[in-house]
């Protein structure tokens, strides 16, 4: 099992990194901390919170074994010097950041009334990651300040609404007709649309984690006839990504798994199973804010 060896001490100057050690070993560079906001973006006069997240063990300490996925980080007390763009507690003009209370490491930047000159903002922080460690590990992370309202909805303190709208279908604008598994059938099924839903918190937005619900509609022409009825229907399940966000998985409550990519304001689905009254097959799906 891979450990994270804590004790380094860095040389900027020189470009090195240095540990002690009494045996010969496999050696390699590992996130050991993120810090990572809810949202990467934020409306002018609004906020959004930063997390400091571990992805290492428990104790966060000398040795401590790395995981697969990371956590809140809990120890505060190692946590100091809130800035944006540099500057201590930020500003007026390019927004403000102030640390939360309780035992979880996160601060709260609030937007300023325009959007300023450098954009996106850098919100950092600085850590301390034990009592024995010699190097200060200053974490940045960034928020787009925009005029217009952000991906994700805050619904109740805490919990958020993120919702997508259907855009392409392999590639081709909507409204498109599917390609039909009989090709001697008149029958039709043309999308017109549908919509994904990522519904989550504080703490699993920062993870990539939560629930979600996946929607499309179409018009179906049944064969031999002229008369369109509209259809909807939904998948609905869990959906989690790993350590850097790379990479997305939803799991539907039918127990299928199919991958996505999310990025600041599109997801791109792949491998989604679709099947209609004349269509079945694995498709992509792209969304967008």
């Amino acid at each position: 099992m891979w450990q994270a060896h804590l004790d380094t001490v860095q040389d900027r100057g020189a470009s090195t990194l240095t540990v002690s050690t009494t045996h010969f070993s496999d050696w390699s560079w590992a996130e050991a901390y993120r810090l990572t906001s809810a949202r990467a973006d934020v409306k002018v006069g609004q906020s959004v919170k930063f997390t400091l997240l571990s992805c290492l063990g428990a104790g966060d300490d000398l040795l401590a074994p790395l995981v697969p996925t990371c956590a809140p980080y809990t120890l505060t007390p190692f946590t100091r010097n809130w800035a944006v763009n540099g500057a201590a507690g930020g500003s007026a003009a390019e927004g403000t950041v102030t640390r939360d209370e309780g035992n979880t490491a996160s601060g709260t930047y609030a937007a300023p009334a325009r959007k300023p000159g450098i954009n996106p903002v850098a919100v950092s922080v600085d850590l301390i990651p034990n009592e024995r460690a010699n190097n200060t590990v200053r974490l940045v992370a960034y928020a787009r300040v925009t005029e217009d309202g952000p991906t994700c909805e805050e619904i109740v303190k805490g919990a958020y609404r993120c919702v997508y709208r259907l855009t392409t279908w392999n590639g081709n604008s909507l409204p498109y007709t599917l390609p039909n598994k009989d090709p001697s059938s008149d029958a039709r099924d043309r999308l017109t649309g549908g919509f994904l839903q990522l519904n989550t918190t504080d703490e699993d937005l920062a993870l990539g984690s939560g629930t979600y619900e996946l929607r499309f509609e179409y018009d179906h022409k049944p064969a031999g006839s002229s008369v369109e009825v509209h259809r909807v229907r939904n998948d609905a399940g869990d959906y989690g990504s790993n350590i850097d966000l790379s990479a997305t998985t939803f799991t539907s409550v039918s127990g299928l798994k199919y991958s996505s990519t999310l990025r600041d304001g599109t997801v791109t689905v792949n491998g989604f199973p679709m099947g209609t009254e004349t269509f079945d097959g694995d498709v992509r799906l792209d969304f967008a804010r």
